[in-house]
């Protein structure tokens, strides 16, 4: 008599509970890091680094800043945009983060120079990078 009524409880609760667990990441994602905070009159939340593979034969990574606002226990990219600078090497990783900037690890995709670089974002959108050191092994 309880019996259906159980299983299907459990069915219910248990599937549910599956499809929460599940995310699906691009394969192409290299590296993701969140630091620091920001904020405007509509918005606030973290920034992120999110190092993207490119490429086959001659791969080189894509870095993007984004500002992912997080409202009322939802997140949304508010701004995702491009770093040139650091774009296209061969190698990026990061090296760390701290309240309001990363430091990036490059590898140059021809000369296989290695430098650091720091970027900061700015403002909502946008970002200064800076070269801190040309590691030159």
């Amino acid at each position: 008599m309880y019996l259906k009524p159980t299983l299907f409880l459990i069915f219910l609760f248990s599937s549910s509970y599956a499809s929460a667990q599940q995310i699906t990441a691009s394969p192409e994602i290299r590296e993701i890091k969140s630091f620091g905070h920001w904020g405007t009159d509509d918005y606030e939340g973290n920034y992120r680094i999110v190092i993207i593979n490119k490429g086959f034969e001659h791969v080189s990574r894509n870095v993007y800043i984004e500002w992912i606002s997080s409202d009322n226990e939802t997140y949304k990219t508010v701004k995702s945009i491009l770093v040139s600078e650091v774009s296209g090497f061969y190698s990026v990783r990061i090296k760390k983060v701290d309240s309001n900037k990363a430091v990036l690890y490059l590898v140059d995709s021809h000369s296989f120079e290695k430098s650091e670089v720091e970027i900061e974002p700015t403002e909502l959108g946008k970002y200064k990078a800076n070269s801190i050191s040309s590691c030159g092994f």
